[in-house]
């Protein structure tokens, strides 16, 4: 696991918060500060918390979390299996992801 994130804080994916036992690490702000990324950032952060705090997540229960389509949870939830922050498993329906 500290590979995977020392490998996102090098990629400027997330940033390290504070040390030793306190130690969080959180999604890095997108390049110039715009609002739309801004809002995307929270998102991806309390869908990392919620998996963090449940283990997994569905497509459904993320869209629901944060209020928002289920088209829409779909795409944050591939774009942090593609930063390398969660993994897939299932198939299409009953889907759930993990950390990494």
């Amino acid at each position: 696991m500290d590979a995977v994130l020392k490998s996102a804080v090098a990629k400027g994916l997330l940033r390290r918060v504070g040390s030793a036992g306190g130690t969080r690490y959180v999604l890095a702000a997108p390049a110039g500060g715009n609002t739309r990324g801004g809002v995307e950032s929270r998102r991806r952060t309390r869908l990392l918390t919620a998996i963090r705090q449940h283990g997994a997540i569905t497509t459904a229960d993320a869209a629901k979390l944060l209020q928002i389509s289920t088209e829409r949870a779909r795409k944050l939830l591939n774009e942090l299996v593609l930063a390398g922050a969660l993994r897939p498993e299932g198939n299409t329906r009953g889907r759930k992801y993990r950390l990494a």
